[in-house]
């Protein structure tokens, strides 16, 4: 029988991070550009949802009814604290996977998502995972299922298992876990530095050594490398573990991971056309671009859609710019270097949707005629602008106008919280089903602006007031601001750009 824990970290809670990755709603354009039918997802589940920032955020901004649970007794308290703020659908557990899946109340899901939690939990876990998505996900239904993948992690492994002998037989038993993760970074790093041959065969593990050194959130580290199960496995070894759910694999939630031409030369491109098997296709990808990191979306008896219908469906999406640049991106980064984004299209675009009004593909695909744009451009384009964070899927009328009162309770609850909590940085939006990045600096403005403030100066004043009332340092552009006329004068300017910026985007995402 699985442990209640079976060796996880529990003494130390998880980061408060907001996966936009999960939402369900971005998954649509993924579907469509593979060929299948995107369900209507009424009911979704997350396993394993850390502190419940994103299972909260999707749940009040949907009128999806959402399920989850993680093990951790402080996730678990802080997940049902948010869910009874927003009034979002949600139901939160703090069940072990076992538990949780055994329970016969739980109805049949159209989308359940995991997000690193397959790397770092025991095969028995992982076997009551697929078990559940066996039973549990509906036909036509999505799994999101991402993990540390091979060969990208290859020459930690090895350095991993250094690092947990020193906390086993070296560690001070009396520090906390975070404290004997540090001193056990130390030691390897002692190690490397008498240069191994190990190391010399390994260039890499210096620099991602160096790397996690940097992390300055222990919280993130300690779970990251130091839980008694750690399994980064190929493509090949998910596909066939997940083989009794009888999924079929879609493509990555990271868009641009899907356009190989952005990733791989000619020659890698040739030897993959000669991979007929779909799975030793994906690992090998995977070994020629050095993956560490994959976010794999499944689907469960797939409903292939014709030519007409999916350019049908595609053209009714709605979408919307979310950055307020008015420059259009020049190039995205990959390992091929930086790749130019053809500026024939791309403006054009942007153009389109510069005002922030929702738009659909099919209307953008009108505004850009001149340009001679065809659809498979214009959908390529809108995939790497949602994977650079430019552009997002919009929902349903009918959905936006259910969530508008649980999103600004989230809100409301994300912004009392932030005075004192610097790890939260998102808003929920009820316009994209999910939540979109503010920054600290941003909650605060947005914050004093809900309390009645109305100019930049009256939003710097209350934001100086407030943080003084909490004992706490206020930091602009990572230099701490003291109460003079100069550090409000500062303040006031920020605070004016912010809105400046940012106001009409808010007001379109219906967040102020």
């Amino acid at each position: 029988m699985a442990h209640w824990t079976d060796s996880y970290v529990t003494s130390i809670e998880y980061t408060k991070h907001y996966y936009h990755h999960l939402n369900p709603l971005r998954l649509k354009l993924l579907c469509l550009q593979q060929g299948f039918q995107y369900p209507r997802i009424q009911t979704a589940c997350e396993l394993g949802y850390g502190q419940g920032l994103s299972v909260n955020a999707h749940a009040a901004a949907s009128d999806i009814k959402w399920y989850g649970t993680d093990f951790l007794p402080a996730h678990a308290k802080l997940a049902e604290e948010m869910a009874n703020a927003s009034g979002a659908d949600i139901e939160v557990s703090g069940q072990s996977f076992l538990e949780f899946c055994s329970r016969k109340d739980l109805p049949d899901f159209d989308y359940i998502c995991l997000h690193g939690v397959w790397t770092w939990i025991s095969s028995e876990n992982r076997e009551i995972i697929v078990d559940f998505l066996r039973r549990k996900l509906k036909t036509g239904g999505l799994a999101h299922i991402s993990y540390n993948t091979l060969p990208g992690w290859s020459n930690m492994i090895a350095l991993r298992d250094q690092m947990m002998e020193y906390i086993d037989k070296v560690a001070n038993p009396s520090d906390d876990l975070a404290d004997q993760s540090k001193t056990a970074l130390q030691y390897v790093n002692d190690l490397l530095a008498a240069s191994p041959a190990f190391a010399n065969a390994n260039p890499r593990v210096q620099k991602r050594l160096g790397e996690m050194q940097k992390l300055d959130n222990p919280h993130y580290l300690t779970h990251e490398f130091f839980n008694r199960n750690w399994a980064p496995m190929t493509f090949s070894s998910v596909h066939d573990l997940l083989k009794p759910a009888e999924l079929t694999y879609v493509g990555s939630s990271d868009y641009l991971d899907n356009i190989d031409i952005a990733h791989l030369n000619k020659a890698q491109l040739e030897l993959l056309k000669g991979v007929a098997d779909p799975a030793m296709r994906e690992t090998n990808r995977d070994f020629l671009l050095n993956n560490s990191f994959r976010r794999d979306v499944w689907i469960k008896g797939p409903t292939q859609l014709s030519a007409e219908e999916r350019s049908r469906i595609i053209r009714e999406q709605r979408i919307i710019k979310v950055k307020t640049s008015s420059q259009p991106p020049q190039h995205i980064s990959t390992q091929l270097g930086k790749v130019p984004l053809k500026q024939t299209i791309y403006k054009p675009v942007l153009d389109a949707l510069a005002t922030f009004e929702i738009k659909t593909i099919g209307e953008v695909e009108n505004d850009c005629k001149h340009h001679k744009i065809s659809l498979a451009q214009l959908v390529q384009a809108i995939l790497v602008l949602n994977s650079t964070e430019w552009v997002v899927p919009v929902d349903d009328d009918s959905s936006i106008k259910n969530s508008i009162s649980k999103s600004e309770n989230f809100n409301a609850y994300l912004l009392n919280e932030a005075v004192s909590n610097q790890e939260y940085e998102i808003l929920s939006s009820p316009v994209i089903g999910g939540a979109i990045q503010i920054g600290r600096m941003g909650l605060f403005y947005i914050h004093a602006l809900k309390q009645g403030n109305k100019t930049p100066r009256q939003c710097a004043k209350f934001i100086f007031n407030t943080i003084e009332e909490q004992g706490q340092t206020l930091k602009l552009k990572d230099q701490p601001l003291d109460k003079s006329a100069d550090a409000l004068k500062a303040l006031t300017l920020d605070a004016k750009r912010f809105f400046n910026q940012q106001q009409v985007l808010l007001a379109a995402l219906k967040i102020i």
